[in-house]
């Protein structure tokens, strides 16, 4: 698994990520911030990508110094 994560290899992730999802809802603090975190997991499970190269600080708010 750590070497799949490293090659990005998701076919080997997607089974070891599974678990870690489901302990991670059922956790108790989770309805608290599933607002917050389930669009991530949800990402995950889609084996959605992103370009990690993009400026994400103006979706959040965060002031972009010169």
């Amino acid at each position: 698994v750590h070497r799949a994560y490293y090659r990005g290899d998701r076919e080997v992730m997607k089974p070891a990520v599974r678990p870690l999802l489901r302990e991670i809802r059922q956790l108790p603090d989770y309805g608290n911030y599933a607002g917050s975190i389930e669009p991530l997991l949800a990402h995950i499970e889609r084996g959605t990508t992103w370009n990690e190269s993009r400026d994400i600080r103006p979706l959040w708010n965060i002031p972009v110094e010169p």
